[in-house]
């Protein structure tokens, strides 16, 4: 799980905000994807692999920001098998979500 200060004191939809996904997504795969995102923003990395008790796939940072509504930040891809079904997942990972990460900096697993 989450580090518990950052999961109980902010809703996991401040951190990501998930533009378009053709697999449904629970909270803790939309947080793995918070996760592997803000370790490849910490690490300047634009590929990783993603893997975690609730999705597996790759994941790619493509270098833009994005506002949806009052939401803005960086914008992420991934193509991901989650609850056994392969799609893929268009997201950003909010001003919020980052500036909470740099507060709390919670690990969840290993990204490869």
């Amino acid at each position: 799980m989450m580090g518990g200060a950052l999961a109980s004191e902010t809703p996991y939809w401040l951190l990501i905000c998930v533009l378009a996904s053709t697999v449904r997504l629970s909270e803790d795969a939309s947080l793995s994807l918070y996760d592997a995102a803000c370790e490849m923003l910490s690490a300047k990395r634009e590929h990783a692999e993603l893997r975690s008790g609730a999705l597996t796939g790759t994941i790619k940072n493509l270098g833009k920001d994005a506002v949806v509504g009052t939401l803005a930040g960086r914008l992420f891809e991934a193509d991901v098998i989650a609850a056994g079904t392969s799609g893929h997942v268009r997201f950003l990972v909010t001003r919020q979500g980052l500036a909470a990460r740099e507060q709390n900096s919670p690990a969840r697993g290993p990204m490869n």
